[in-house]
């Protein structure tokens, strides 16, 4: 994790993933990191001064996300995902209503992202004995059970035995139970990589705090 101290060039090489002095400078600058140079070449020498998104420098830097991520959407996320065991265990596109209810919209696809660029720096794992199951249509889900699921998937295919299209098939089960059946994955802590998952709550719960701040300073229009 970027520190405030000063780091030799091959330090910085290694954590951004370029070779030269100007490229190493324009990432700092990219990700509004203050900093003095001194020295040429191999010897250069950056003196860190500020780490002003220090979000999302740690998430660039430990987790390798682009940095064109929207940070304040990836803030609130994060923080429900991490400390709300609830919210995790949802299907996606619960995890996508609950956020556009409380007015930061995320779509099913960002959240996947999201889940998986987690995964494949081990914070989690999916854990493929343990699912949850719902029905979802649209902008609805409901929870269900494992039997009622295999139900749903026993009137589709019955469905298909007795002549109806795929298309027919999935519209008869929509209407006996309220949806498409789906299962996801239900996640787990990688319990080895608590420190960076708590570095990242405490970082997220700072953005959130900040926009909160902002938000609570606003005029209220008469």
């Amino acid at each position: 994790m970027l520190e405030i101290r000063e780091y030799k060039k091959p330090e910085l090489t290694a954590m951004l993933g370029t070779k030269s002095v100007d490229n190493i400078k324009k990432k700092l600058e990219r990700y509004k990191v203050e900093f003095d140079l001194s020295g040429r070449g191999e010897k250069a020498i950056f003196d860190i001064k500020a780490i002003n998104d220090p979000l999302k420098v740690f998430c660039i830097i430990e987790l390798e996300f682009d940095a064109n991520t929207d940070f304040k959407k990836l803030a609130y996320f994060a923080y429900c995902y991490f400390n709300d065991e609830e919210f995790m265990a949802m299907p996606d596109e619960v995890k996508s209503t609950r956020l556009d209810k409380d007015g930061k919209y995320t779509s099913r696809q960002t959240i996947a992202s999201y889940t998986r660029r987690f995964e494949r720096n081990d914070l989690i794992y999916r854990n493929t004995d343990n699912f949850i199951y719902y029905f979802a249509y649209g902008k609805h889900q409901s929870m269900t059970d494992k039997k009622t699921y295999c139900k749903a998937w026993k009137l589709y295919w019955d469905s298909i035995k007795d002549g109806a299209t795929p298309w027919e098939a999935m519209w008869n089960v929509r209407f006996e139970f309220g949806g498409s059946p789906r299962k996801q994955a239900i996640p787990q802590v990688n319990a080895f990589h608590l420190a960076k998952i708590e570095t990242l709550i405490k970082l997220s719960e700072e953005v959130i705090e900040e926009d909160m701040l902002k938000y609570s300073n606003q005029p209220i229009n008469s």
